[in-house]
């Protein structure tokens, strides 16, 4: 039994969730990254981690902190999104529940392909791990994991 094979007899037998999607050249729209001029929404700014597993995340402190020290005011929480919610998640932030989601394991790939835009980084990278709402409802994406990981 080969390495793909055993790997789907794993997935049948214990339940394991299918590898993601992979991203596909040319099926997320490029755009230049859109200027953050404040959120899309008129109360208060809201963000979440998403991911599965998420509680263990550090973002929600991370970024309420951040947010607190520079006199921000802003929500953030950490949200679980189960493989296959996530389309249903994105519509949520579309439709105007987040203006901004971290977007974490095991949805980095499939959030670049399901976004409306991608800037040049998250084409690239082939993976999106911030979604940015903008005025009119569209999801762009973005990718600072390598220019974080170059500056480091």
């Amino acid at each position: 039994m080969g390495w793909a094979s055993a790997r789907q007899w794993k997935q049948q037998s214990v339940g394991l969730r299918p590898p993601a999607r992979r991203y596909s050249p040319g099926t997320a729209v490029v755009d230049r990254p859109l200027p953050c001029k404040g959120s899309p929404s008129t109360a208060v700014p809201r963000f979440a981690v998403i991911g599965d597993p998420i509680a263990h995340s550090a973002s929600p402190r991370l970024f309420r902190w951040l947010a607190a020290s520079l006199g921000l005011p802003l929500t953030y929480e950490a949200v679980r999104v189960p493989a296959g919610s996530l389309p249903a998640v994105l519509e949520e932030a579309r439709a105007g529940r987040w203006d901004g989601l971290s977007v974490t394991i095991p949805h980095k790939q499939d959030a670049l392909v399901l976004s409306d835009r991608a800037d040049p980084g998250a084409a690239r990278t082939g993976a999106a791990n911030c979604l940015v709402r903008s005025a009119e409802g569209r999801l762009v994406a973005h990718n600072t994991d390598l220019e974080g990981l170059v500056q480091a």
